[in-house]
Parts: structure tokens; sequence; C-alpha cells
């Protein structure tokens, strides 16, 4: 830049206003040339956005399922270890010769555990086996045919209500 020289009339004030708004411009210009690029560039990143935001809830969508599944299959699990510790008890107590109904109150994580259990259950109540009746059940008398005969009237009349 040159000495300072005074505007005197409005013509050179125009063409000094004039000359600085077109550099401003071709600097403005030359400063955002590249914003219609980058204004599809942010509609092309939002659309990929908005594509991925949509993958990512299905496969939130197929998690979730996943993780229903996940609790469903720990539940069986659940289910088959209870099985096999109430076939285990049962198959321990017939073993011990302890009713089936005892194989129930049988405690423990394992066999042998069990087995502790069972043997200090078999003490407790002592032998289950059956054992005959210690008196007949037979009817009295000898075996003849009137014998079966009055054995027989007795069972009618008992049946009729008559003494």
């Amino acid at each position: 830049m040159g000495e300072f020289t005074p505007i005197n009339t409005q013509e050179e004030l125009d063409t000094i206003i004039k000359e600085r708004l077109t550099r401003d411009r071709e600097s403005q210009s030359k400063k955002y040339a590249d914003y219609d690029d980058l204004k599809n560039k942010v509609t092309e990143y939002e659309g990929k956005i908005k594509e991925y935001e949509e993958t990512i809830a299905k496969y939130d969508e197929k998690l979730k399922g996943i993780a229903d599944k996940d609790k469903e299959i720990e539940e069986l699990k659940g289910k088959v270890k209870a099985h096999e510790t109430s076939s285990l008890k049962a198959k321990i107590a017939h073993e011990m010769g302890l009713p089936y109904g005892l194989s129930g109150r049988l405690s423990g994580e394992d066999e042998e555990a069990i087995k502790k259990d069972a043997e200090s259950l078999k003490a407790l109540i002592g032998d289950s086996e059956p054992r005959a009746p210690g008196v007949s059940t037979e009817p009295a008398g000898d075996n003849s045919k009137d014998a079966s005969k009055a054995a027989m009237k007795n069972v009618l009349n008992g049946l009729k209500g008559e003494s």
C-alpha cells in the first residue's frame, strides 16, 4: 500500500468499496469453495450412520434372543441336574434297602455324600425288609368238605345280613 490519498468524490469511494467487496468475495469463495462437497459428504455420512444404527438395532434384538435362549438353557440344565440327582438318590436308596419313599429325604450333592446319608438313615430306621406275619391267616378247622361248605355259608349269610 502506498501513501494515503484522500477520497474526494463519491465515484472514487464507490470504486474503492467495489474493489474491496470483490476481493472479499473472492477470498470467501476460496475459503468456502469445498462447502458443497462437505455438505454432500455430511449427507452421505448421515445416511451411513442411520444404516449402522438400524444394523445395531437388529443385532441388539438378536442378542436379546440369544440371552433368552441362554437363560432357558440354564433352566434346563438345572432341571436335568435335579432329575439326575433324584435318580441317583433312588438308586442308592434301593441299593441300601431303604423304601422308595425315603429316597427323597436323602441329601448330598454327589454320590459319596448321598451314600453316607443313606447309611446313616438306614442305621436310624433299621432293617426295612418285609417280614412274614407271626400269626397264621388261614381259617381254623379241618380240610373236609363240610368245613368248606360251612365257611361258604358263613360268607353268604354275612353278605345277606343274616346271622
